[in-house]
């Protein structure tokens, strides 16, 4: 695959007076970080329709990019993968471009399609429970006809995906808001268990990236030594935000990654708080979606 090149995008865009742009969130991230470079080379105002994918976007290149089209009518952000075939979830068109949900959430379920928000710990289905409210966290659970029956040649993994009443294990965390719009979270597999409550990586890069010397963040779990027996706990890994004529050694970072990890902790409750350790690196792995590649970081900085 050519790597994506922005300016060559933008251009072309400009040029031809495009109106509808398919974009992912990597490409979206280029595309704003080369506009803030010169905002009077570039125009976009023939952009009449972004469609993106379906992920919280903690950096908010999405609401920038929206900014910079003038005309713009729709952003359709989804929520899909390819065992449901279509997409589940979709941003209405024609939202109001001010309204945040547009780049934060994916939308509302899509006609044909049944929901169970599931405990990830009790297996239990959390809105039919009548203590259920709008922002209780769990697993999206599907069922729909336009789902897959199941993968070639392996009964194992279907068994997982597919339970016997048909709903389809997303794997993923979402919660919903009271209009019905849902927000994808974290995936099960990065869930941190810390005294029995359940911390998601995803929330906590968010603190992260607040403070203005964290560039890029991810947050695995890793075990720590409390009272002679081991536990589990988060660790952040950051990218700093480079300073001009600042000098790099290894006690300016250590101070750095010090005020770093008081100013997040101080912002979270107390069985979040990262209590792993913080580390910085040049640069962190993605997904050719622009995702950071969690496991790629864990194989790469984090080997026992």
């Amino acid at each position: 695959m050519n790597e994506f090149e922005p300016i060559k995008y933008l251009n072309v865009v400009e040029e031809n007076k495009i109106e509808t742009l398919p974009l992912n969130p990597l490409m979206i991230a280029s595309i704003v970080e080369q506009i803030e470079i010169d905002k009077e080379k570039f125009n976009l105002s023939s952009v009449k329709t972004i469609i993106s994918g379906g992920w919280m976007d903690p950096t908010n290149a999405s609401e920038k990019l929206i900014n910079y089209c003038s005309s713009l009518k729709n952003f359709v952000n989804g929520y899909g993968m390819t065992e449901i075939v279509l997409v589940s979830h979709m941003i209405p068109l024609g939202m109001d471009k001010t309204d945040k949900r547009i780049t934060k959430s994916v939308g509302r379920l899509l006609p044909g399609f049944e929901y169970k928000i599931v405990d990830c710990l009790s297996n239990e289905d959390l809105v039919s429970n009548k203590n259920y409210s709008p922002g209780t966290k769990g697993e999206l659970r599907l069922r729909s006809a336009s789902i897959m029956h199941g993968y070639l040649n392996d009964p194992i993994l279907n068994k997982k995906a597919i339970d016997s009443d048909g709903w389809f294990h997303t794997g993923d965390i979402v919660y919903e808001d009271h209009d019905g719009f849902f927000f994808v979270l974290d995936r099960i597999s990065n869930l941190i268990i810390v005294d029995g409550h359940q911390v998601w990586p995803t929330e906590l890069e968010a603190i992260l990236l607040l403070h203005p010397r964290v560039q890029e963040a991810c947050v695995v779990g890793v075990k720590i030594k409390v009272n002679e027996n081991f536990v589990d706990a988060p660790k952040a890994i950051v990218v700093l935000l480079k300073i001009d004529n600042e000098e790099e050694n290894e006690e300016t970072i250590t101070l750095i990654l010090k005020e770093i990890l008081l100013f997040t902790n101080e912002r979270l409750e107390r069985r979040q708080q990262i209590t792993g350790g913080i580390m910085s690196v040049d640069s962190l792995p993605k997904t050719p979606f622009g995702k950071i590649a969690r496991g790629k970081v864990r194989g790469m900085f984090l080997k026992d």
